[in-house]
């Protein structure tokens, strides 16, 4: 139980560590207690499954499959899976894609340790934000590349293709220049969808502005220039000119627009 939780908290986008009685987080964002408090709860959550599952009779764990928690029926599937025991395995799979188990994302989770990429697939096309996002994940993670690039296609050309929680996971990678994430997505696809977070307020918008401000491209400021004009947005417009002189193509002002004067970047 103790190696899955760590798991868990070692793969997140922070830095565990415990010592002296006190859990702490390094994070590269702003988001701590958020984070903390999420992660917290899910790694809670597999702990508690996997405690469900120590009985490893296969009947207790065929009707942990029909838990409310998703994270406990999935965790039950892990342990009938590891168990071998084929009828079982055979009955988890006909409740759950059968639809006789509450969620999608336990869906997601079966087809994905079947190695079912193209019903996997599929599942990105599904009205369930999170399921949908379980399944973009786990493709680009695990699955084939031709299948990933179509999963990016499909979800990362609108803002709500994914939940909030891989958005930010994805600009993140982003930001990190991780592979395969990296690897599958064109630098238009990832312009465009940084572009997406730009109506918004709060940190996956700042996140996605100052990713935008490194990588931007001259298409980039084009598109940014014509939110200007059309949306009247000064945001687009001062990261347009951050762009221009990233790539130095002009001066970018340092000026308050509600406030006379101002410093240029060559001053």
């Amino acid at each position: 139980m103790r190696s899955k939780v760590r798991d868990l908290w070692t793969s997140a986008a922070c830095d565990w560590l415990y010592a002296g009685g006190t859990l702490t987080a390094t994070l590269p964002r702003f988001d701590v207690r958020y984070r903390i408090f999420d992660t917290l709860d899910e790694g809670l959550d597999i702990a508690q499954a996997w405690m469900e599952a120590q009985t490893w009779t296969s009947e207790s764990l065929l009707d942990a499959i029909g838990d409310s928690g998703w994270q406990v029926a999935a965790a039950a599937l892990d342990a009938l899976l590891e168990s071998e025991d084929r009828e079982a395995i055979v009955q988890a799979y006909e409740r759950i894609l059968g639809g006789q188990t509450r969620g999608r994302r336990l869906r997601v989770h079966a087809l994905y340790r079947a190695g079912n990429w193209p019903a996997l697939m599929a599942e990105t096309r599904g009205a369930d934000s999170s399921a949908r996002s379980d399944a973009f994940q786990l493709l680009v993670e695990h699955g084939p590349r031709a299948t990933a690039q179509e999963a990016a296609v499909e979800l990362l050309t609108r803002r709500t293709g994914l939940d909030d929680a891989r958005a930010a996971w994805v600009i993140d990678e982003l930001s990190e220049g991780a592979a395969p994430l990296v690897e599958i997505i064109s630098p238009e696809l990832r312009e465009r969808y940084l572009c997406e977070f730009l109506d918004e307020d709060g940190t996956l918008a700042e996140s996605a502005a100052d990713l935008l401000a490194r990588l931007g491209t001259a298409g980039t400021v084009a598109t940014l220039e014509t939110l200007a004009s059309r949306d009247h947005d000064d945001r687009a417009r001062a990261l347009a000119a951050r762009i221009r002189a990233r790539l130095g193509q002009g001066n970018l002002g340092l000026v308050d627009p509600d406030a006379a004067g101002g410093l240029a970047l060559d001053e």
